[in-house]
């Protein structure tokens, strides 16, 4: 079974969003379900970075106030920010893992075939889709869904899956590679001589 991700890039972890301001004092309603805002001294809005003052539970959000936001236009101005905060700040459990550790990880078949490599993610909504690159350059995409995904080696680097008929299409991929590879030329020469 593969592990849950989360949002990251290689320093950071993304923990949830700006819902809005909270009162006119500057403070903003942050949206998540970690406790890393709790002891978290510094924060970043989508890349901007703020020293946090005070932070408290406020049910599933957090009441949030931070340096040099000091009145509700300023509040109002973050609403729809993603927060981000240290990895370290964020415990894993062992069927969590971070997306930004997956990005050049080898994708593998269930027959040992290497597929391709992972070159980004984004989320979908409904899960995170891994986006991948063959040998040929060709990209595709697969649903990081245990049905596709299996099992996921950090230490070798490689993602085992077992992807539907159809999802992606090797051989084509595999044949136009080699086709190019070929002397193919050799006909259309021979072709253009009898014709002069």
């Amino acid at each position: 079974m593969p592990a849950h991700s989360l949002k990251s890039s290689s320093n950071t972890i993304d923990i949830g969003f700006v819902v809005r301001s909270h009162g006119v004092r500057g403070v903003v309603r942050v949206r998540s379900t970690f406790d890393a805002l709790a002891t978290a001294k510094t924060i970043w809005l989508d890349d901007d970075e703020y020293t946090v003052r005070h932070a408290s539970r406020d049910k599933e959000e957090w009441l949030v106030t931070l340096d040099g936001v000091g009145d509700r236009n300023a509040s109002d101005a973050l609403r729809g920010r993603h927060v981000h905060v240290t990895r370290d700040l964020v415990p894993l459990d062992e069927d969590e893992l971070l997306v930004a550790d997956l990005i050049g990880c080898t994708l593998v078949d269930v027959a040992g075939s290497v597929l391709g490599v992972v070159t980004g993610s984004f989320d979908s909504g409904a899960h995170e889709v891994l986006e991948v690159k063959n040998s040929a350059g060709k990209q595709f995409m697969v649903p990081m869904v245990d049905a596709m995904v299996t099992s996921v080696d950090l230490e070798a680097r490689r993602i085992h899956c077992d992807l539907p008929e159809g999802l992606i299409d090797v051989e084509e991929t595999e044949s136009e590679s080699d086709s190019g590879a070929d002397g193919g030329g050799d006909e259309d020469d021979s072709e253009s001589e009898s014709e002069s």
